[in-house]
């Protein structure tokens, strides 16, 4: 079973571009009444440098409430603080900040444009592989003034327990912002030739049944939900249904029957995350550390705002 949406991490580099991010991220928190530590990592940190970043990050993290959240009553129900991290490898920071905040998601922006495909080795995906709770990956903003908007989830299903995750992970989701829910099926193969259309016809139908059967879906009750199948390559059919329907959001597994991330080429998963023009969140299960965190790596409790 996924856990409730209550502490949200959302990394930025204090950049236009992480604003998107972060903007997601206070829409979330709205949403789910969640609390939301916003993260900076840097490679090396003095007590000058930290006390300065620390006072950049509030500045930058307020203003964009103040921008996008209607009326001051709005903008200070958010309960939210800001942490400076210190670490050579931005991912690493960030999934510790995850660990020791005992984060439910992390929420980044993508570093890539879908047409160039150059997700591989960014901090987005390096976080993707090893966060100890599911990732929502968003696309850069085109322009400040673009909204927010969820109005339809596809969740890729291969009834694994990771797309099962993803899946509840949708269902949430679909609930909470009262979106479309679309559950797609990708058979990873091609009909043969000799296999007769009644075959295919029974497969499709007994495949379709699993998926309105699912005992998750059963359970909620869901604004719209639309199931489909489709045969051939999972992350070429799952691109193709999300533009052709519209898609805003993409969840699935970080492992499954055939949505692996294990592996740096090849995965659909990660293909998807590269080729997406949509937000993509990737189900893990929660993973908490069951050593102290000794706080080292925070360098800004004391300058951070809490619900200011």
């Amino acid at each position: 079973m996924t856990r409730e949406i209550k502490i949200i991490l959302c990394p930025v580099d204090l950049s236009a571009e992480s604003e998107g991010a972060l903007r997601n991220a206070i829409a979330f928190a709205k949403s789910f009444q969640a609390r939301l530590f916003v993260c900076h990592c840097a490679s090396e940190l003095s007590s000058t440098v930290s006390s300065k970043k620390a006072h950049e990050l509030n500045k930058f993290v307020k203003n964009t409430i103040d921008y996008f959240v209607s009326g001051n009553a709005e903008a200070a129900k958010i309960e939210w603080k800001s942490i400076v991290v210190e670490n050579e490898t931005a991912a690493l920071g960030i999934i510790e900040a995850a660990q020791c905040r005992q984060a439910d998601l992390i929420i980044i922006n993508s570093t890539h444009h879908p047409w160039l495909h150059t997700l591989l080795g960014s901090v987005a995906e390096d976080v993707c592989r090893s966060a100890p709770c599911s990732v929502l990956v968003v696309q850069p903003q085109k322009s400040r003034e673009e909204k927010i908007s969820i109005q339809r989830i596809l969740a890729a299903h291969d009834f694994s327990d990771y797309s099962e995750l993803a899946l509840q992970n949708a269902t949430r989701l679909a609930q909470k912002f009262n979106a479309e829910l679309h559950l797609l099926y990708v058979i990873n193969e091609e009909p043969e030739l000799n296999v007769s259309d009644l075959m295919v016809n029974n497969i499709y139908h007994q495949t379709k049944g699993r998926l309105q059967n699912a005992p998750f879906i059963e359970n909620h009750k869901i604004p719209k939900l639309i199931t489909s199948i489709r045969w051939g390559k999972p992350y070429r059919e799952i691109l193709a249904y999300a533009k052709d329907q519209n898609i805003d959001l993409i969840a699935a597994g970080a492992h499954g029957a055939d949505f692996g991330l294990e592996t740096l080429f090849g995965s659909n998963v990660e293909r998807v995350l590269r080729q997406a023009s949509c937000a993509v969140l990737v189900a893990h299960p929660y993973k908490p550390i069951f050593t102290k965190c000794d706080g080292k790596a925070d360098h800004s409790p004391e300058l951070s705002k809490m619900g200011r």
